[in-house]
């Protein structure tokens, strides 16, 4: 597939500024909208009685992206103004799966590599060859799953991000990090289930973002169960 398409900016984007922490995040009233100039995928399928996979890559040359863009003041200080980047790419190949490794037993593991750079930036050509901000290069996930509808479901889902950088200059790294989680639920009946979820089981401590200079910490481990009812 080939496509093309284009974005506006928001109120937000052309008129809301905000601080975290101390730092200023203005807005710009001047930008152009974001357009992809030309975008393509292709990929293929395979499956079979116990085997589902699907392999997709993608390229993607965008132009006037919209993004904060880090800059400094004179004597000490930053802010981050939104501005339009001339030229960006973005390409990689997503993986899929779904495999019946037993009678009721299903594993699905996945894995997204992108390459997201700067290609043209003319008021900052320092910044070309830049990674854009918070997009990792390496995403995986692997699902675990049993399901009998006479007694239970039972999910175990790992998660990983890769390195990525919190802004245009490449001047922070946010770690990579790895979470799991864990969920069981019931059948009662027709229209009603019980369930309980765990999100990072093992309260594993990682940066989910960073604005500025200050850091978000990912949240902790977090349970909760309830009763669903349908009708």
């Amino acid at each position: 597939a080939v496509y093309r398409a284009f974005r506006a900016p928001s109120l937000n984007e052309l008129y809301r500024g905000f601080y975290a922490g101390n730092t200023p995040f203005r807005p710009n009233a001047d930008l152009n909208p974001e357009s992809l100039r030309i975008g393509g995928e292709i990929g293929v399928d395979y499956r079979d009685d116990r085997l589902q996979a699907s392999l997709t890559g993608f390229w993607n040359e965008l132009e006037d992206t919209i993004a904060f863009v880090f800059n400094f003041v004179p004597g000490g200080g930053s802010f981050l103004k939104r501005e339009n980047i001339v030229a960006t790419r973005s390409r990689g190949f997503e993986f899929e799966s779904e495999i019946e490794i037993a009678e009721e037993w299903v594993l699905a593991p996945s894995y997204v590599f992108t390459e997201a750079t700067i290609q043209n930036f003319p008021t900052r050509p320092d910044r070309v060859g830049n990674w854009l901000e918070d997009i990792p290069r390496h995403q995986a996930a692997v699902t675990l799953t049993y399901d009998n509808p006479n007694l239970f479901q039972l999910m175990i889902r790992g998660r990983y991000v890769g390195k990525r950088y919190s802004s245009d200059a490449n001047d922070f790294e946010m770690q990579s990090f790895g979470i799991l989680d864990i969920s069981a639920s019931k059948r009662l009946g027709e229209h009603h289930e019980i369930f309980l979820m765990v999100e990072n089981l093992l309260d594993e401590e990682y940066d989910a973002d960073r604005t500025g200079r200050t850091t978000r910490i990912g949240a902790p481990r977090q349970v909760w169960g309830g009763l669903r009812m349908q009708f």
